[in-house]
């Protein structure tokens, strides 16, 4: 379905110091209303900068867009469509990734490690965050001593770049990060992550783009996304995703001034499910 949009602060914020509210509004459009304040990310997790921060992509699972709620306490109140938990604001490290649970240990947030501040490291990004949400019907969505996951979106979340902002002409070559998380019958929700590396033909409109995903707590292989001949339309793409073995979609956006970074969501169907959300910066 048609990504949902944000008018004010969105689940990006969720690791964020202070906060806001906000609501979905109709697919489409030309970007959000409200602002998002002046908040402070807790960890590697990015605060998109600017005051119009919407929802850019969000996979097929999605029903609805997400609120977040601040406490003085330090804990956030988040929304996903029906579903409303209270967080911490104090991820845990697993691998490669952050995982951020509920105080009741039934929905996290996984997004990629910010910690390195390196070219492919959340913490480089400015315009743009991204992540996977799940729910579950137990305690401990990836630990799991019982209970499977009964809900999972992919999303990413930024300030768009204005439609008078995006290059018309020439090239550009992004490098950044995926995440996801690979859903296989009975088995625990393993996670994943690795590399994201993308060119942009603005002449013809075109994005040719790999992630290089592997199991981000033990390093056991997935293998190579290929998103090949993406359509650019306006500052958002779409087109067919694939790995060996699976096929799928992807979607997304530009995000910052002239088309500084961008971001997506794919999902993947073949021996298992693979959500997915990437997002990467000009190089």
């Amino acid at each position: 379905m048609a990504a949902r949009w944000l008018g004010t602060v969105a689940i990006a914020t969720l690791l964020a110091a202070c906060g806001g509210g906000g609501g979905s509004g109709d697919s489409g459009g030309s970007g959000g209303s409200g602002g998002i304040g002046s908040a402070t990310p807790q960890s590697g997790f990015v605060l998109p900068a600017g005051s119009g921060s919407t929802v850019i992509a969000l996979d097929s699972t999605n029903h609805d867009a997400a609120v977040v709620r601040y406490t003085s306490g330090g804990t956030a109140s988040v929304s996903f469509g029906s579903v409303t938990r209270t967080w911490s604001v104090s991820p845990k490290v697993v691998g490669d990734v952050e995982v951020t649970e509920s105080s009741d240990g039934r929905t996290v947030v996984v997004t990629a490690r910010g910690g390195s501040g390196g070219s492919t490291s959340s913490s480089s990004l400015q315009y743009t965050s991204y992540g996977i949400w799940l729910e579950s019907n137990a305690t401990s969505v990836l630990d799991g001593s019982s209970g499977q996951v009964t809900s999972v979106s992919s999303f990413v979340i930024g300030d768009p770049t204005p439609l008078a902002a995006m290059p018309r002409s020439g090239s550009a070559t992004y490098r950044g990060q995926a995440v996801g998380v690979e859903l296989r019958g009975a088995q625990l929700p393993r996670t994943l992550s690795g590399p994201f590396d993308a060119s942009v033909d603005f002449n013809s409109g075109r994005i040719d783009a790999t992630a290089d995903l592997s199991g981000a707590g033990d390093g056991s292989g997935f293998g190579r996304v290929t998103m090949s001949g993406l359509a650019i339309s306006g500052n958002r793409f779409s087109g067919s995703a694939g790995a060996s073995g699976y096929t799928g979609s992807v979607k997304g956006g530009f995000s910052g001034p002239s088309a500084s970074e961008l971001g997506g969501a794919f999902e993947l169907e073949g021996a298992s499910t693979v959500h997915g959300a990437f997002a990467a910066r000009a190089r």
